[in-house]
C-alpha cells in the first residue's frame, strides 16, 4: 500500500469523540478474539473477493414474523453472509434471538454483529449476545478471521472485506485510533465501517449525536463504506468529502470510493418498527434517498454484491424491502488501493476544491469529553420526607408518581475528576441514563428537573446518614426540565439523552476557585401525571459502573 506523507498528514483528525453510552463497559476478555498467529498472518497475503459475493446489512430486528420474512428475504436473494447494526431482540432473550436466526439462515451462515443500545444489558453475561455470536464464528471458521473485542473493538478481513464493527456510542472506547490502526497497513480492496449509532445530521428521524464525527472521519480517510442503524428507516447520503459539514462530493449514482471520499447508510428497518421522518429532516440536499413509513415502505435490508461483472471492486447495492420494492439502487466502484500519486490528488483538488477539503481536515473543531462515576458512593438517594440517604442504588428512582408526593425522591449523581477549566467554550452538556430493567411501558408525562451543586469543588456524599447532606446542599439557578417530548425520551432498554445541560454545567466551572479535575454534582428530582406506575428507573451503580450514568460536555477546540 502507498501510503503518502502529504495526504496523510492532511488527514490529521484528534481523537475527539464520544465513547458512550459505556466508558467502564468494554475490554472483557471473555469477548477477545485474537488468534495468536494474528498480527503475523493476517495481511501476509492479500484475500481476493469472490465473484458475486452477496452480503446483507440490517439493524434494529426485533422477534416474530415481521423480523423473520427480512431473514427469509436475505436468504432468498443468496446472501454469503450479514452484518448486523445493532439492537438485535429488544427482549433482553440471546437464546432466542439466535434461534431465530439459525431457524431461517441456518447455524453455520456467517453472521457479525455490533452491540446496540438496546444489547447491553446482556452482552457479555454468561448466555449473553457476545457468547452466541463468538460460537457462532467459530462455526463458521470466520474466527480465524478476526481480532479484536468482538462487537466493540473488532476488525475481520472476510472474503476481502475488511470490516470494522464497533461500539462507538454505545460500548468501549478508543474507536478512532482502532479503526486507524486496523486499516493503516490494509490491503483490502473493500473497507466497510459498521456501528450502530449516529449523528443527527446523519440520520432522518430523531436521533441525536451521539458518536461523534471523528469516527466517520476516520472511516472516510481510508474510504470504507459507513454502515449504521439505530433509526428505524433508511437512508444514503451521496459521496462525501467531509461528513462533518455534510459537504457532497459527487451526486452520481456511482460512488466512487477513494481516500477522502466516502458515504453513509443507515439501514434500521429490520423488523422492530418503521420510523416517520422528523423535521424533513430526509430533504437535506446530502441524501441520495430514504426510506421510511412517511414514504410507505416495509421492512427491509440493504444488499450489497462484490466483485460484479468480473471486476473485483465493482459493486452494486439496492435497498430491497419484503414486499420486493426496491427503494435504493446504486453502483460502488472502490480505488481505495489507488496508485495515483499525491500530486495529482493535490491537483485535482485544486481543479475542483468541493473534492477534497483539507483544511477542514486538520482537525475537529469540537471535542467530546465524557466523565464516568468513579464508585458507588458517588451517587446518592435522598428520601425528601424521611431524609434517609443510600449510596450506590442499583436503580435510580428519577421521577415518582405525582399522587405519592412524600415518596420524592433527589437523586445525586457526582463526577470526579472533570478536566474542564473556565476558559472552555462548552458547546454543549448533556447526561446519559440507561434504562433500567425495572420499568413498564404505559402513557406517561414525566418531568425531571436537573440542578447543579454551586460549590467549586463538590465533597463526598455522606452515605448512610439521614441528616439530609445531599438536599441541603447550594444549587445552581440554572435548571434545565426533562420531559417525554416523544414516545422514545424514556423508551425501555434504551440510553436516555438529557437535554442541554449546559448552562447547569457552566455555571458551576465559571466559579472563581473552580480548578480542572475538581469534583461537580448533579441532582435530579422528578415527577409522573396519567400512569399507573410509581417510578421511573434508570440505571444507578450497576455493573461496576458500565451501566451508571455519565455526563458529556462538548467543547471548542482552537485550530
Amino acid at each position: 500500500m502507498h501510503i503518502w506523507p502529504s495526504l496523510l498528514t492532511a488527514f490529521v483528525v484528534t481523537t475527539s469523540y464520544v465513547d458512550a453510552f459505556g466508558k467502564k463497559c468494554g475490554g472483557d476478555v471473555k469477548m477477545n478474539l485474537n488468534p495468536p498467529d494474528f498480527h503475523i498472518n493476517r495481511w501476509k497475503k492479500k484475500t481476493e473477493v469472490p465473484e458475486n459475493l452477496k452480503v446483507a446489512f440490517l439493524g434494529d430486528q426485533g422477534l416474530g414474523r415481521k423480523a423473520t420474512h427480512v431473514l427469509k428475504m436475505i436468504k432468498k436473494w443468496g446472501a454469503k453472509g450479514a452484518v448486523h447494526l445493532g439492537d438485535f431482540d429488544y427482549k433482553d432473550k440471546p437464546l432466542k434471538w439466535t434461534q431465530q436466526l439459525d431457524d431461517v439462515l441456518g447455524p453455520d451462515f456467517p453472521y457479525f454483529a455490533v452491540v446496540g443500545n438496546h444489547d447491553i444489558l446482556r452482552w457479555s453475561d454468561q448466555w449473553g449476545y457476545g457468547h452466541y455470536l463468538m460460537d457462532r464464528l467459530h462455526r463458521t471458521k470466520a474466527m480465524k478471521h478476526c481480532r479484536g473485542e468482538l462487537g466493540v473493538n473488532m476488525e475481520c478481513y472476510w472474503n476481502g472485506l475488511h470490516i470494522i464493527l464497533s461500539g462507538v456510542g454505545t460500548m468501549g472506547t478508543g474507536h478512532v485510533d482502532y479503526t486507524e490502526d486496523a486499516f493503516l497497513s490494509s490491503p483490502a480492496v473493500w473497507r466497510l465501517c459498521a456501528w450502530h449509532k449516529n449523528q443527527r445530521l446523519l440520520q432522518t428521524g430523531a436521533k441525536q449525536d451521539e458518536t461523534g464525527y471523528a469516527i466517520y472521519e476516520m472511516c472516510r480517510k481510508y474510504g470504507a463504506m459507513v454502515l449504521t442503524g439505530h433509526v428505524h428507516s433508511y437512508s444514503r447520503t451521496h459521496l462525501m468529502s467531509d461528513f462533518s459539514k455534510q459537504t457532497i462530493s459527487d451526486k452520481n449514482n456511482t460512488l466512487h470510493l477513494r481516500p477522502g471520499h466516502s458515504f453513509v447508510t443507515v439501514s434500521g428497518m429490520g423488523g422492530k418498527s418503521i420510523d416517520s421522518w422528523i423535521n424533513s429532516a430526509e430533504k437535506n440536499e446530502w441524501w441520495a434517498a430514504a426510506a421510511s413509513k412517511s414514504n410507505g415502505a416495509n421492512y427491509g435490508a440493504l444488499l450489497c454484491t462484490f466483485h460484479i461483472n468480473g471486476m473485483p471492486n465493482h459493486a452494486h447495492c439496492e435497498f430491497r424491502d419484503i414486499d420486493d420494492k426496491v427503494w435504493d439502487s446504486f453502483d460502488i466502484i472502490s480505488d481505495v488501493q489507488s496508485k495515483e500519486s499525491p500530486d495529482s490528488l493535490l491537483l485535482s483538488q485544486e481543479q475542483n476544491k468541493d473534492e477534497l477539503n483539507f483544511d477542514t481536515l486538520s482537525c475537529q473543531k469540537e471535542e467530546f469529553l465524557e466523565f464516568a462515576l468513579e464508585n458507588a458512593e458517588d451517587i446518592i438517594s435522598e428520601h425528601l420526607t424521611s431524609g434517609d440517604q443510600v449510596c450506590g442504588s442499583r436503580h435510580l428512582n428519577l421521577a415518582v408518581n405525582h399522587n405519592q408526593i412524600n415518596n420524592q425522591i433527589l437523586q445525586g449523581l457526582r463526577f470526579d475528576q472533570v478536566g474542564l477549566s473556565k476558559e472552555d467554550k462548552i458547546v454543549k452538556a448533556y447526561l446519559q441514563v440507561l434504562a433500567s430493567d425495572k420499568n413498564a411501558d404505559s402513557e406517561r408525562v414525566i418531568t425531571i428537573d436537573i440542578r447543579g451543586e454551586k460549590t467549586p469543588n463538590s465533597s463526598s456524599f455522606a452515605c448512610g446518614s439521614s441528616d439530609k447532606t445531599a438536599s441541603s446542599r447550594t444549587l445552581t439557578q440554572s435548571t434545565v426540565q426533562w420531559v417525554n417530548e416523544d414516545e422514545d425520551t424514556f423508551e425501555n432498554g434504551e440510553v436516555w439523552i438529557s437535554p442541554d445541560i449546559k448552562d447547569v454545567i457552566e455555571e458551576i466551572v465559571s466559579q472563581p476557585d473552580w480548578m480542572p479535575n475538581n469534583a461537580l454534582t448533579l441532582f435530579l428530582n422528578g415527577t409522573i401525571l396519567n400512569a399507573v406506575e410509581d417510578s421511573l428507573y434508570g440505571f444507578g451503580w450497576a455493573k461496576s459502573g458500565c451501566f451508571s450514568p455519565t455526563l458529556v460536555v462538548e467543547r471548542e477546540l482552537n485550530c
